[in-house]
């Protein structure tokens, strides 16, 4: 009968035997990094499992006429029933939104939370 071949102390590492645990990594919160005019006003991001949008809006008002196009950037997110905000912004021909997508260690509370269809649930 031949032995069976145990792998040396530096191979045993490399395949997870013995003592040596690789350190469990904190989950990655995916965020928007949010400059409007080349100045960040946000770092936007919530938990894992949970809705965060930036969306850039132009609508006219009918009764007023196309000159009175009105534009809007906002960066929001929701959890269940829980509706968060983290900036709303009325924009300008020639104004500038930028969005980086980022692994962030921390993100910036909301400035505005509320519930939407009767009573949060968190």
């Amino acid at each position: 009968m031949h032995k069976e071949a145990k792998p040396n102390g530096a191979l045993r590492k490399k395949l997870g035997f013995g003592l040596f645990r690789p350190k469990p990594r904190p989950p990655r919160k995916i965020a928007f990094e949010v400059y409007v005019n080349k100045v960040l006003v946000c770092t936007a991001g919530l938990d894992e499992f949970e809705f965060v949008t930036a969306s850039l809006s132009s609508f006219v008002n009918q009764d007023r006429g196309p000159d009175e196009r009105r534009l809007y950037f906002t960066v929001g997110g929701k959890k269940d029933k829980k509706m968060y905000k983290w900036v709303h912004f009325k924009m300008r021909k020639g104004h500038r939104v930028e969005i980086r997508i980022v692994d962030a260690k921390k993100t910036d509370e909301p400035k505005e939370s509320g519930c939407s269809g009767g009573k949060c649930t968190v």
